[in-house]
Parts: C-alpha cells; sequence; structure tokens
C-alpha cells in the first residue's frame, strides 16, 4: 500500500533537492516542487455599505372550529443588488381531525405550510467584489511554479444579480396527549437559484483557459494568471 505524499514531506523533499544542487526540472520530475503560488497586490482598504428592509403582513383565517388557514406576504430588497422583485408569500394549514365544534378538543393536529424564502447577499460577498474586480486590487496564482523560494515582482506578474430563493414545503403532524406532545415533521426545500462565488481572468491574458481560469502554458517563470471576483446565481437544487 503506499501512502500518499503530504505536503509538508513534498516541502522538505523540495528543500533537500535544492540543497543537493538540483535543478528545478529534476526536483519537479522527482514529485518535488510547489504546486501553488499566489499573492496579492493593490490597495487592501475598501469602504463598503449595505442597506436592506423587509415588510411582512398576514392573517389567520378560521374557516371551521378545526380548520385555520393562515396567509402572509413578504418583501425586502437591498441597495447593493438590482432585483426588486422580492416577494416571498407564505401559506399555512392547520387541521384537528375530530374538533367540529367549539367544545370539542382533538388531541391531534395536522399542519401544512408552503413559503418563498430569499438569502440576503452579504456585505462581505460586495467587498470582495470591489476589491477583486482588477483595479484596486489584483490577486495572481500560478500553479506548479519553479522559483521557489524566490517570489517574483508583481511588476514581472503584470504582463449581477439576483437574490438567492428558495421555496419550502413543511408538513408537522402533532398528538397531544395527557402530559407530553408527540410531534413528526418533513421540510422540504427547493432552491431556485444558487449563489456561486467564482473568479475569471482579466481579459487580454492569452496563457489561461477564460472557463477555468487554470494555466494553459508551462512557462510559468515570467507569467501568471490575474483573477476577478464575481458573483452569479444559477441552477435549482432540491434539498430536505
Amino acid at each position: 500500500m503506499v501512502a500518499p505524499v503530504t505536503s509538508i514531506e513534498r516541502y522538505r523533499f523540495t528543500l533537500l533537492m535544492q540543497q543537493n544542487g538540483c535543478s528545478a526540472s529534476d526536483i519537479r520530475r522527482l514529485g518535488g516542487g510547489a504546486t501553488q503560488f499566489s499573492i496579492n497586490a493593490g490597495n487592501p482598504e475598501i469602504v463598503g455599505s449595505q442597506f436592506d428592509v423587509g415588510f411582512f403582513a398576514g392573517d389567520d383565517w378560521r374557516m371551521r372550529p378545526n380548520l385555520t388557514l393562515s396567509f402572509g406576504l413578504r418583501y425586502e430588497t437591498q441597495n447593493n443588488i438590482h432585483d426588486r422583485r422580492d416577494f416571498s408569500p407564505r401559506f399555512t394549514v392547520a387541521w384537528a381531525p375530530g374538533a367540529a365544534n367549539k367544545n370539542s378538543h382533538s388531541k391531534t393536529v395536522l399542519r401544512a405550510g408552503f413559503g418563498v424564502f430569499y438569502d440576503r447577499f452579504s456585505l462581505s460577498n460586495t467587498l470582495t467584489a470591489l476589491r477583486y474586480n482588477g483595479i484596486v486590487q489584483q490577486q495572481f496564482v500560478i500553479t506548479n511554479p519553479d522559483f521557489f523560494p524566490a517570489i517574483p515582482s508583481i511588476s514581472s506578474l503584470t504582463a449581477f444579480q439576483t437574490t438567492q430563493t428558495i421555496q419550502q414545503i413543511s408538513l408537522r403532524c402533532a398528538r397531544h396527549t395527557s402530559s407530553s406532545q408527540l410531534s413528526a415533521s418533513n421540510t422540504n426545500c427547493r432552491s431556485i437559484l444558487r449563489l456561486r462565488s467564482r473568479t475569471r481572468t482579466r481579459t487580454g491574458c492569452t496563457c489561461c483557459d477564460p472557463r477555468t481560469s487554470t494555466l494553459r502554458c508551462p512557462a510559468l517563470m515570467t507569467h501568471s494568471c490575474q483573477t476577478v471576483a464575481y458573483f452569479r446565481w444559477a441552477g435549482r437544487v432540491p434539498f430536505s
């Protein structure tokens, strides 16, 4: 059984081979060398603010002594996104079988509900997008660099939105006894849009694959991939 080589073992092996005068290509061929180098440049200071507001209105309608319907509507919005259609309806129903009149009490209650919920787009995401916009602060990532332990200069390396939407359906059954209450519930959520944090290569980098932001060329001594951070929503993911 062959055990995988840990990062610290690879680091020690690289130092040992460098002390023995081995070239970078020989160290890489024998399984050593660094796997990734990253460095940030620019001004890390960034100022951002966020304002969000939400309104909710609801009402209960008791159709029968043992049947109650609840309706609600929530609206929320934020200033750092451009979507202004975040209405989230809520609906629940509670039914107590056997309690057909006001004087009777049922020990079992069935509850079901449906609602649409929106996740907040956090201020940290906004700050990240502003900081790594390719101008304020740049991040350079190099895979399999062969210049360790030297650190290249920055000059040599420089050569949308909607909110996440979730639909939720719940079903709950409660049974009252003389001294306690037993309940069972199931909640199913369906995500309409999932937040994805991604980085892309800045326009003009011919060494990189724009779809995956990974370096293609083996000559990593003088060129790197400059990444730009952005966020998008995509996909439909059911979970419970």
